[in-house]
């Protein structure tokens, strides 16, 4: 019976494949589906305009974001927000530096301009007296591209 060898070089083959899978691992976004699921279960989900845009100052690798938009449609809402009415939105934002250096997460959303147009799938924050995202990187939705 011949006896099996561990080496150094073993040894650190399968710690690299072990860091390797754990890294994929930890990359990896939510379950398939859990994305639409999060929008379909949004408490709001309305047609907006971006009308004004707040990041902290010093922005440094992941941070808060506040949209002020009016809302041009609603299509659903649990709390009454109707059309004209203007709200704010609290999401975040992570830069591609934090990114590169290995954020972990769910998909991050976009750093919207003033005058950006879409479709947001937002929850109520009662505490905040803001619109949180439903679907962290899948929240909104451009005019024209998701949209049908």
């Amino acid at each position: 019976m011949k006896k099996s060898r561990v080496t150094n070089g073993s040894i650190l083959l399968t710690a690299t494949v072990g860091l390797c899978a754990a890294l994929v691992t930890a990359r990896a976004e939510l379950p398939p589906g859990a994305y639409e699921e999060l929008k379909k279960n949004a408490s709001e989900v309305m047609t907006v305009k971006i009308l004004k845009v707040k990041t902290p100052e010093g922005k440094k690798g992941h941070f808060h974001v506040f949209f002020t938009a009016q809302v041009l449609e609603v299509t659903r809402s649990k709390s009454g927000v109707e059309k004209g009415q203007t709200l704010r939105i609290a999401s975040y934002h992570v830069t591609e530096k934090a990114r590169k250096e290995g954020f972990v997460g769910p998909r991050i959303p976009a750093l919207l301009p003033v005058g950006w147009e879409g479709k947001v799938y937002l929850n109520k924050n009662q505490d905040k007296k803001v619109y949180d995202i439903a679907a962290y990187g899948e929240s909104f939705e451009e005019i024209g591209k998701d949209m049908p």
